[in-house]
Order: C-alpha cells, then structure tokens, then sequence
C-alpha cells in the first residue's frame, strides 16, 4: 500500500508530465498550507525523497529540480532504521539518488546543498564503528544490489570525481571572488 504522501507526489508529477508545471507547484504550496509534512523521518513520508524514488526509472531532472526550488524540501534530510523500521540502514535524497545511479541528480542536489556524506556519518554514529561494507555513501536498494563488485566500484570512483570536481568548481569560484 502506498502512503499518502507517495500518491500526492505521484498527483503532482502527473500535472507536471502533462505540461501543468505552474499547477503542480501551486499544488505543493497548497499541500503544505494544508500542514501537509513534506519533511519525515519516514522514507515514504519525506516529499524529495519519495520524488527521487518514484520516479527513478527514468528520472525527470526538472521534476526533482522543481520540487527542490520550491523550498518546501530539505535536501539534507537524513532517515535512520531507528525512526523508520522499512530504512535498510540510512537515506537521504543524495542516497536514494546514489542507489539510482543517476549522476544527473546527483549533481542536483550538490548544487542545492546535498551533504554526500551525510548518509556515511549518520551511519557511523549509529553503529559506533562504520561498516566495513560502506566506502562513501551508504547505497539504498534501488540498483546498486544487482551490480557486481567491479560495477559497483567503477561507479563509487564516478561519484567521487563528481564530488571532488564540484568543490573544487566552488572553491575555485570562491578563491576567484577573494581580492588579495
């Protein structure tokens, strides 16, 4: 069964995949005056996570950068197996997007401030120690389980390019802005 926020992300990416995109955000903002939660410490409650997983295959790029701007969204939202028995071990939106493959969206979400490592962290913190399993991002199950070690390595290292490029972008446009 599904929950009430995965079908009202689904009504909303339905006006959007029809050319609504105006109706969709209005749709958004009148969930969330109606106190709808779009931030939960439940996976199939929080609003960018469900709109990550849902539409995954494929995923559209500016259905997530919408939901993103429209500022009813935590890019950083972090659910443990404590608060969510149905959570493997950790998800974020960077996460759950780690476990797509996608490194479109992953780019997203480091432009909207996504913490990569978060996932790691929280882990860590829980279990005290680390896992010996996890090397940067704890991977939710939407693919990476059906790779082999190989697969799964070669995209860890595209990931880590992704990232390092990215702060270096930031840094370097940051140092450009400093007068010395």
């Amino acid at each position: 069964s599904s929950s009430f926020t995965s079908r009202m992300v689904q009504l909303v990416y339905n006006h959007w995949a029809e050319g609504n995109s105006e109706q969709a955000l209005e749709l958004l903002h009148f969930l969330k005056e109606k106190h709808m939660p779009f931030i939960s410490k439940i996976g199939r409650d929080d609003v960018l996570i469900q709109s990550v997983m849902e539409h995954h295959a494929p995923i559209d790029i500016d259905f997530i950068k919408m939901v993103l701007e429209s500022g009813l969204v935590n890019v950083n939202t972090c659910i443990t197996r404590n608060e969510d028995p149905g959570c493997h071990r950790v998800q974020t939106p960077f996460s759950v997007a780690f476990g797509a493959e996608n490194l479109e969206l992953l780019q997203l979400l480091l432009e909207h401030g996504a913490d990569p490592y978060l996932a790691n962290r929280t882990w860590e913190q829980i279990t005290q120690a680390g896992d010996p399993d996890i090397d940067i991002i704890i991977h939710s199950t939407l693919g990476l389980e059906k790779k082999t070690h190989e697969e799964i390595m070669e995209f860890y290292v595209q990931v880590h390019e992704l990232i390092l490029d990215f702060f270096l972008e930031k840094l370097a446009r940051v140092t450009e802005s400093i007068e010395i």
